[in-house]
């Protein structure tokens, strides 16, 4: 063990490496109309229908609703 490892050790310090990633992406928009960027997405749609019973017995039932998204996307909006 060298002398870095030791004081390393000695003091409880730890060693990490890390590494990043970028991406790039151009989205080709006209540039002679009014735009902006934005996030679309596809949704799963769940509906759902909850009943509670006490000793047999039906004491409270709800529904309900729930979405998931599952698909997105970064999109170029035109101002109609």
């Amino acid at each position: 063990m060298d002398i870095l490892e030791e004081i390393t050790a000695a003091l409880g310090f730890s060693k990490s490496i890390s590494q990043s990633f970028s991406v790039s992406v151009t989205i080709p928009a006209d540039e002679t109309r009014y735009s902006k960027l934005g996030l679309a997405s596809d949704f799963y749609h769940q509906f759902f229908l909850k009943k509670t019973y006490l000793n047999g017995n039906l004491i409270d039932e709800s529904e309900g609703s729930a979405m998931y998204p599952t698909d997105m996307y970064l999109k170029v909006y035109y101002k109609a």
